[in-house]
């Protein structure tokens, strides 16, 4: 129960991270059209946003959340590092 929470947790986190960086793509684009200053101050800050989310995301993601997921991937091998025969008949 709780490594599905974790995992859903991952998955949201991925999709928020992907989010981000179509919102940087999408204002860097639309700041290339852009001759007023005042509409320009108001995307470079957004995108600013965009960037400091994104930034911390990918921290979260990589501080607290892959550390305390355990893909399938983990668990086999674990499991084989602890396993007497490792994996097969009489080790």
């Amino acid at each position: 129960m709780r490594r599905r929470a974790g995992r859903r947790i991952s998955e949201s986190i991925d999709d928020h991270i992907r989010l981000e960086e179509e919102a940087i793509k999408t204002y860097s684009e639309i700041l290339k059209y852009v001759e007023d200053s005042a509409i320009r101050l108001i995307i470079e800050y957004i995108l600013d946003d965009e960037k400091r989310h994104h930034a911390f995301l990918i921290s979260i993601k990589k501080k607290i959340i892959e550390p305390k997921t355990l893909s399938h991937e983990d668990l086999y091998d674990w499991i084989y590092q602890y396993a007497l025969g490792h994996g097969g008949p009489g080790g």
